[in-house]
């Protein structure tokens, strides 16, 4: 099953390459509660009332000093619908199969509820205030609570977006017997330079912390970015991104992401998605029973609705 889910992965690549990108706000996982969809205003104009992706993800994992993992996620849906101005509701049901060297070890059924609330401060700047429960049913069942303010900010071709995340992790432990919280910070900014190029860059710190309030993890790094709209159907964004991720003992990794994000319009209500990424983790300080480098290949592919 892995293999054929590899097979298809590459016979998909060509298609990845040349497509239009989906405006997700992150590429492959690197969210827990990862975004698929353009974060759009609920009162912007023409803003359709309901948006959803459906489709598959698969993310490879080789690792120096430990047995290569896979992770298949079946995205049953993951999309909002806008109940007026001021208020959206997001949706997602996915199921996450995973496998270690090649046997699979066991299945996870992921439900999340996102109602957000967002006003207009004045006509160039935003807020909205999402709160989230996610539910993992099968593997290690938990309850995941989330709560994320954001800010949006834009004059003529320049646009910045500011969002704070925070996530507590309702009666899971670690394998020390820790209950884990993280918190998250990632600002943005936009600019367009023309019809047709855009460029940008962005920012993430996240950090984890036991109930001692120790810190166990922290991540943070820059991810420059360009795009470029060769038509209203056709647009291709580049985007690399380097970060450091420290662990408790201040070992850890240098990441290193290639991302191509793309959407192909098919329709005026459909889009195919199709999103590829490569990323490197070179360790540091790497401990006897530690992981080792990773070199993970990601890629998503599925179809966006809007109506």
């Amino acid at each position: 099953m892995v293999n054929q889910y590899r097979a298809v992965l590459c016979a998909l690549l060509p298609f990845m390459l040349f497509s239009v990108p989906s405006q997700a706000s992150n590429f492959g996982m690197e969210n827990i509660f990862g975004d698929r969809l353009e974060d759009v205003a609920a009162d912007s104009e023409n803003t359709p009332r309901f948006r959803f992706f459906s489709g598959l993800e698969y993310e490879d994992v080789g690792l120096s000093n430990a047995l290569d993992e896979v992770e298949m996620t079946t995205v049953h849906f993951d999309g909002w619908g806008t109940i007026n101005k001021n208020w959206q509701l997001g949706l997602v049901s996915e199921r996450l199969q995973f496998y270690r060297d090649g046997n699979r070890l066991n299945d996870a059924d992921i439900i999340e509820f996102k109602p957000r609330y967002e006003n207009a401060i004045t006509s160039n700047l935003r807020y909205n205030i999402m709160v989230g429960y996610r539910h993992v049913e099968g593997n290690r069942e938990r309850n995941m609570f989330k709560l994320r303010p954001a800010f949006f900010y834009r004059n003529g071709d320049h646009a910045l977006n500011v969002n704070g995340l925070y996530i507590y992790r309702h009666g899971e432990m670690n394998a020390r017997g820790e209950r884990i919280d993280k918190f998250e910070s990632e600002p943005n900014y936009n600019y367009r330079i023309n019809d047709s190029f855009s460029t940008g860059a962005g920012g993430l710190y996240e950090s984890e912390f036991n109930q001692h309030g120790d810190n166990t993890f922290r991540k943070w790094g820059i991810k420059p970015f360009i795009t470029y709209r060769v038509n209203p159907g056709f647009t291709v964004t580049l985007r690399q991104d380097i970060f450091q991720v420290t662990r408790r003992n201040n070992s850890g990794w240098n990441q290193f992401n290639t991302n191509i994000q793309t959407t192909t319009r098919l329709t005026d209500s459909i889009r195919l998605v199709a999103n590829v990424a490569y990323r490197h983790f070179n360790e540091f300080d790497g401990r006897e029973t530690s992981e080792g480098n990773k070199d993970v290949l990601f890629g998503r592919v599925g179809l966006s609705w809007s109506f």
